[in-house]
């Protein structure tokens, strides 16, 4: 899926779409537009999602694995929802990402941040074993979660590099295992306004820490830190 020369904002969407599968998909050079009618909400490689209406059941059970996406103006992988108004219940759940490459993302032009890979208002979902690199922009991270409601995911056997942050969370995860997190310009790990989170077995590393001060940065959080190597 080519979006080169081309107006594509999006290179695969899903909407309400419960138990879909992404595999082994080419996705590239898909553009956003900060003006109307797009708004800043487009540029993103493979995208599933709902919105908090009446008789829709949110985005459950949805399987992406081994695609390649890469040049896209936002996120390379998006699966969650979102609720414009308290209360902040969770519109998505059971999703997994896994054995995808996903790099030169955050391109532009846009007014956001966030992740290469990012999962919002999500529960019980997975990320695993993806390669995700090239995430350089301000504020951007390889992997991000996000939504108050979010809780019971995991993190487990990424391998991220030359991201501004490797791997930020701002909503409950209980488990970032195995992950290889090198040459970041921020941090490695950063956790804010989480209830609880384990940070076990993770290899963190750059090659200038005058720059990049934090392998682990935990703010807001009862959390449990063991085996992680930071060099």
């Amino acid at each position: 899926i080519d979006g080169t020369g081309t107006d594509v904002h999006y290179g695969i969407i899903g909407k309400y779409s419960d138990g879909s599968i992404v595999r082994k998909c080419v996705v590239h050079d898909i553009v956003n537009e900060i003006d109307p009618p797009v708004s800043d909400v487009a540029g993103v490689g493979i995208m599933f999602y709902n919105e908090a209406k009446a008789g829709w059941s949110g985005v459950h059970g949805v399987l992406i694995e081994r695609n390649v996406v890469y040049k896209t103006s936002r996120m390379g992988i998006f699966v969650g929802g979102w609720t414009s108004e308290p209360p902040y219940w969770l519109l998505s759940s059971n999703n997994v990402i896994e054995d995808n490459e996903v790099y030169d993302t955050w391109q532009g032009p846009t007014k956001g941040s966030g992740g290469a890979v990012t999962i919002l208002g999500a529960s019980g979902s997975l990320i695993q074993r993806n390669e995700i690199y090239n995430t350089t922009g301000l504020d951007q991270s390889g992997i991000s979660i996000l939504g108050l409601a979010s809780d019971t995911n995991r993190i487990i056997q990424n391998e991220l590099y030359n991201n501004y942050v490797g791997i930020k969370i701002s909503a409950g995860v209980p488990a970032i295992l195995d992950n290889t997190i090198t040459d970041f310009t921020k941090g490695g790990i950063v956790v804010k306004d989480v209830l609880s989170v384990q940070i076990e077995i993770n290899t963190i590393s750059t090659t200038d820490y005058t720059l990049a001060p934090n392998g682990i940065q935990i703010g807001y959080i009862g959390a449990t830190t063991g085996r992680t190597t930071t060099t």
